[in-house]
Formats: structure tokens, sequence, C-alpha cells
């Protein structure tokens, strides 16, 4: 039997302790003990997916370790790996120690940071499980971490639904949200594009440089946005994965300027409806697109690049199949997934 855990997104501190207030941050000392579970002793293969937002703590997940089953924890972003942050932002201490972290406000926060750090090392360090990463990228970072050196790491990649992600010719949507019929559409989406991880600031620089017309289409949490001369349109949180596939659909390109993400869904899903993306070449994003072929791979955090890319799209004829490379289709990840456990 397989359980698998996950839980929503993480807790959202305040400016109290962060220079940026968009910073995602989860300590971990909070939540349940599942080793008590009827399910999970009666499992024979645990994989843990997503821990934080109150679900398991650090204190928990060393009971589920020392529980004696088979365990395999898939990581989703750098939270494993640091005193507490999921994205280190460039930033390479936690390779040896998290300390003196350049996201802390003050000198006695930054204290506390590090004896998290090392008490997360010490719960989590030398016990027996296996690591899957969902990117190369992410597989890297944790071979440079102390913590888990000695552990055997694959990178498996993910798959999406392609019965609901997939092209689709129907216009309907597009008509009913006052899209005019050959306007190109630029797309841009995440559950919250105010957090600055997401490098919507560059999409709005971008559009300001583009020399021909064109629509912006955008979906999850988003700031009062205006746009000189150009058709702005927000359908905000979409919770049905059919609507979303939609959307895709709808539009010409989809733009994600990240900053720093493991290997985004929202990339996947739109290649598997088969519209190209824009990206920036960082991070795992490199691994889902084929630059020039499937998508646009820009210069990291280069606004000009952004620009080319979406210049690029607008020549772009779609196939009318899945542009997502065929090791993130769901037969041959779960066929690595079962091989690796």
């Amino acid at each position: 039997m397989i359980i698998l855990l996950k839980t929503g997104l993480p807790s959202d501190f305040s400016r109290i302790f962060f220079k940026n207030s968009s910073i995602s941050w989860s300590f971990g000392f909070v939540g349940f003990d599942i080793t008590k579970c009827k399910l999970f002793k009666e499992a024979d293969i645990i994989i843990i997916c997503w821990v934080q937002g109150g679900f398991i703590s650090i204190k928990n997940l060393s009971k589920i370790f020392n529980s004696n089953k088979k365990i395999v924890w898939r990581f989703s972003d750098m939270w494993p790996l640091t005193a507490g942050c999921h994205y280190s932002l460039g930033c390479e201490k936690f390779q040896l120690e998290c300390k003196n972290c350049h996201l802390i406000r003050n000198d006695y926060l930054n204290i506390i940071i590090n004896k998290v750090y090392k008490y997360k090392k010490i719960i989590l360090s030398n016990k027996r499980f296996k690591i899957m990463t969902p990117s190369n990228w992410l597989k890297d970072q944790v071979n440079k971490s102390v913590y888990y050196k000695n552990i055997e790491t694959i990178n498996i990649g993910t798959f999406t639904n392609d019965e609901i992600f997939r092209y689709n010719d129907n216009n309907i949507l597009r008509s009913k949200i006052g899209i005019q019929p050959n306007k190109f559409t630029i797309l841009v989406g995440s559950v919250d594009l105010s957090d600055s991880r997401k490098g919507f600031d560059y999409a709005l620089k971008a559009f300001d440089r583009l020399d021909f017309d064109f629509t912006v289409l955008t979906y999850g949490k988003v700031c009062n946005i205006k746009l000189k001369n150009t058709s702005f349109i927000n359908l905000g949180y979409i919770d049905k994965k059919e609507k979303l596939a939609e959307i895709y659909n709808i539009a010409d390109v989809f733009l994600a300027p990240y900053l720093y993400d493991n290997l985004p869904n929202t990339i996947i899903e739109s290649l598997s409806c088969g519209t190209p993306v824009v990206a920036f070449d960082t991070c795992g994003i490199p691994e889902l697109i084929t630059h020039r072929n499937t998508g646009y791979l820009a210069k990291s955090f280069e606004v000009d690049s952004l620009v080319d890319g979406l210049k690029w799209a607008k020549e772009f004829v779609k196939p009318k199949v899945s542009l997502l490379p065929e090791n993130f289709t769901k037969d041959i990840v779960m066929e690595r997934i079962i091989h690796f456990i």
C-alpha cells in the first residue's frame, strides 16, 4: 500500500520576520503524528510529498523515518534543505549551515533561524529513506547539502492529466470573455502573481516594450494592473482543471517569468495543451522547454529577452498536439517511480 501525504500552501509570515512579505517560509514546528493512524500502520511503503503548512512537523518526520517502513520523500522545493525557506533565492549557505540569512530582518531572528537549521539537521540527517526530485536542478541542490549527501536520490519528472490538459480548438471561452478572434493573447498565471518570486513585474515591463497589438489574460491573484493601450483580463482563481485547460487552449502563448521555481505545473499544463511557453532559463524550467521548438528560454531576468521570446511566439503555429517532453508523460513517470521504490 502507498500513502501519499500532501497539504496546502505554506504559512504566510508577517513583515516582522522577513524583508520581503511574500517570502515562502515554514518552520515545521507543528503537525500531526500520522504514525498513529491505521493507514500508516498498514502501509508497506510511505511516499511523502508535501508536509509543511502545519501538516507534519520535523519531529513527526523523524518518527516516520524511524518506523522501519520503506520511505520515499518527494521533494517539491528546497524546504527540506534549508532552515525554512522554500527557495533560497540564490543563497548557497544551506549547503553547510543556514546563518546570517539575507531574508531575515534582524540579528536576533537570525540566531533563531540558525538554531532551527541545526535542529532540523539533527532530526533529519542519517535517516533511512530515498529521495525523489521532480527536476535535475533540485537533485543538484540536494547533492550539495550536508543533510542528504549519503542518501540515494533520483530525478523523476511530474506528469499531468492529459485527458484534461490536451489540445482543444474550441474557442467559445475566447468570445465569451471578449477576446477578438485573431487577437494575439498572452496568458500569465499562478495562484498568486503578487508573489515576487513569480516575476510578474518582469512581464509587465516586457508588455511595455512590445510593438504589436495583443491581449493580456491572467488567472490567480493579481494586484490592480493598468496597461497602456492594451486590453487586460483577469479571470481570478480557477478551481476546476477543465476550465484551466480551456484557458491554456485559447492563449497563443503562456508567459512564465518565474524567477525561482522547481518544475512549475503551469508550464507542464500549458505544454500538454499544445500552447508554447516563454520563460526564463532558470532552475528546472529548461528541462521542460526545447528552445525555439516548444517554447522560448529567455536569458535569466532579462526583460528584453522575454520580449524576444514573445515575438518568437507570435510567429509560432500551434501543432495541435502536446508539446510536453515524453519523459513527463504518466506511463513513463509511474514506471520509473515503481522501479525506484
